[in-house]
């Protein structure tokens, strides 16, 4: 989280190989970014996915998810809608971040999302569990290693690196700079389904008026899906 409810996220993805590969790719962009201090930490989380049945907030171009630390009782809810994709690995999103509790959706997270599917169930889509090391780079940013563990709705495994910076052009750089390394095709959800949902390009602006939107909601919210 950054701090702001609603902030922009600018990520290169990239797909190594395997850890060894990952490792080298790492040293690489950290080469790159010598001169600025980085601090590194390792945590272990989880990740679950909501949508309705038909997937009617991917048809608004949004992904929902929780997101923990093992053992926690607590955990960050975010709305991601994704609006740049320039097919080489670099994302554009607009993120809608607020802390909850692991069993009920915040109110204004709730709200937010009913505003896109009015009153459809939720269920859980998918389920992900990660080792992430990252190394912060102060206001510059960010590099994650991702250890990635699907657990639903089918078995498989993976590793992604990514860099997140406020520095458009240096991001765009540091993709020169690993054009041999391969590249994430869709964010974390998208490979887990393995499928793609077409978005409705007038749901896609709506969603992004409601999560850019400053009013907030009171109350309980309501139960999760799991």
């Amino acid at each position: 989280m950054t701090g702001e409810p609603v902030h922009i996220e600018r990520e290169l993805k990239l797909r190594p190989r395997d850890e060894a590969h990952a490792v080298q790719v790492v040293a690489r962009l950290q080469q790159a970014l010598a001169g600025e201090p980085a601090h590194e930490t390792t945590v272990e989380l989880e990740s679950r996915y909501l949508d309705t049945a038909a997937f009617h907030l991917a048809r608004c171009g949004v992904g929902a998810r929780l997101r923990f630390s093992r053992g926690a009782s607590s955990g960050v809810w975010t709305a991601k809608l994704t609006e740049g994709d320039d097919g080489d690995g670099r994302f554009e999103a607009v993120e809608f971040e607020v802390e909850g509790e692991l069993e009920r959706l915040p109110a204004s997270f709730a709200a937010r999302l009913r505003r896109l599917v009015g009153t459809l169930p939720f269920v859980e889509i998918a389920r992900l569990r990660n080792r992430r090391t990252t190394w912060r780079y102060g206001t510059l940013g960010e590099i994650d290693l991702d250890v990635v563990e699907v657990l639903a709705p089918r078995s498989i495994n993976f590793l992604e690196v990514e860099v997140e910076l406020t520095d458009e052009s240096l991001l765009a750089s540091l993709r020169q700079l690993l054009a041999d390394v391969p590249v994430s095709a869709t964010h974390k959800l998208g490979a887990a389904l393995r499928r793609a949902v077409a978005v409705d390009p007038g749901c896609q602006l709506t969603a992004r008026s409601v999560l850019l939107d400053p009013l907030d909601a009171c109350g309980p919210g309501e139960p999760a899906p799991w």
